[in-house]
């Protein structure tokens, strides 16, 4: 997609995960399919089949769940998914929307072969940098899919502070 149109599709998705958040909700399956167009401009975030409470994550024993090529590293180590779980299906998502490829070069055959590539796997980006592609955005993007949620951003709303930033005047 253009960088653009990438940056306004990646707006509607930290804010309609904001917007969970604030009612308590992680989706834990973000990905392309789950990103629907209501026409050329806008997004939806669909299957809250997975869902989660946030203030329910971590008190009980929870199934590793989501789809494995955007699955976040925390719940592959047995940890409880938050929304910066979301964060980095996201960015799997917007990297993919931006190169046309998975960040990672998965190896193996089964669905936890897949998973467990986002433990250890280093992020590849392309070489050389796409010149239409602003600089700047390998750092959201790194941002986003650091294996720590820790290294991540905080909330959506730092999130989309510097997604505005890199919004292209025209757009």
């Amino acid at each position: 997609l253009p960088f653009g149109k990438t940056i306004r599709i990646a707006l509607q998705l930290a804010g309609a995960l904001a917007q969970a958040a604030q009612f308590d909700i992680v989706h834990r399956d973000i990905k392309p399919s789950n990103v629907l167009f209501v026409d050329d401009e806008t997004v939806k975030i669909t299957d809250f089949g997975l869902a989660l409470r946030l203030s329910g994550a971590g008190k009980s024993e929870q199934p590793v769940v989501g789809t494995p090529h955007y699955l976040s590293p925390e719940p592959v180590r047995g940890e409880p998914a938050d929304i910066r779980s979301d964060m980095y299906a996201m960015g799997v998502t917007l990297f993919r929307m931006t190169f046309g490829r998975l960040p990672y070069e998965f190896s193996g055959q089964s669905a936890w072969d897949v998973a467990r590539t986002h433990l250890s796997a280093e992020v590849v980006y392309p070489e050389p940098w796409p010149r239409d592609v602003p600089e700047e955005w390998h750092r959201v993007l790194s941002r986003l899919l650091a294996k720590e949620p820790s290294d991540r951003y905080p909330d959506y709303q730092a999130l989309m502070a510097d997604l505005r930033s890199l919004q292209p005047v025209d757009s």
